[in-house]
């Protein structure tokens, strides 16, 4: 394996969106996809404020 400990553990410490987006955009093909938002499901759990902040902030950035 040529991969660096660190990239490793970026890999394994999450998925984020998993390739969410990228298999919308061929499924969907013509819609547009904008960059989604990955939030960890212990801050879901364990830091609400913090979750419901991510969310806010990801909305206004497309007016919402």
């Amino acid at each position: 394996m040529s991969e660096s400990p660190s990239s490793y553990a970026a890999k394994a410490s999450g998925s984020g969106l998993a390739g969410t987006e990228s298999r919308i955009r061929s499924t969907c093909k013509g819609a547009t996809v904008e960059k989604g938002l990955a939030v960890q499901g212990k801050v879901a759990q364990t830091n609400r404020s913090a979750a419901k902040k991510a969310v806010q902030d990801w909305l206004a950035k497309f007016g919402k």
